[in-house]
């Protein structure tokens, strides 16, 4: 079956890899100014501000990051698609308390995420997520949060919106 080809750990490693994440940083807004930086070294591209990673395609480095992104997202799809398919999870927001607050909140924050249209509420509530997930020591959630932030943070919207749409699924289970 698909799903004994495919799993979390290994997808969210290798993201981890590609963005330059070092899982040891406490503070995940520390960690995406620190992944920015070294995936603008590895790809020999400052990306300047107000534009996104997708305005520098056409270099060898950047077409080469940018395929092994999109490799990792769809991955990533396809372990939504099947743990959706199960009903079954791997990480939700109960898992993480709700990082002591409502659910709904929560989950009404992660669906902003995960909507085009709703795109100029999203700044107002990412740096609050960034501060309540730094507290968290160690689980998927979290990394599936730091790695949202550094793509959120290149401009790859479209990538952040997938992995949103994963935590907003598992809250409805």
């Amino acid at each position: 079956m698909i799903r004994e080809k495919i799993n979390i750990e290994y997808t969210l490693r290798q993201f981890e890899s590609i963005l330059r994440i070092n899982t040891s940083v406490a503070d995940l807004r520390e960690q995406v100014k620190l992944s920015r930086k070294l995936i603008e070294e590895s790809i020999y591209e400052v990306i300047p501000e107000g534009k996104t990673i997708y305005d520098l395609e056409g270099h060898d480095k950047t077409d080469a990051f940018l395929g092994s992104l999109t490799d990792c997202i769809k991955n990533f799809s396809l372990i939504v698609c099947i743990e959706a398919y199960d009903l079954n999870f791997s990480q939700t927001l109960k898992s993480v308390n709700y990082l002591g607050g409502s659910e709904l909140q929560l989950t009404n924050s992660f669906k902003v995420l995960s909507k085009k249209d709703l795109q100029p509420r999203r700044a107002s509530f990412f740096e609050d997520i960034l501060k309540a997930f730094s507290l968290i020591k160690t689980c998927e959630l979290r990394r599936i949060v730091c790695i949202m932030a550094v793509l959120e943070n290149i401009g790859m919207l479209d990538a952040v919106a997938v992995m949103a749409h994963h935590i907003v699924l598992g809250s409805h289970t």
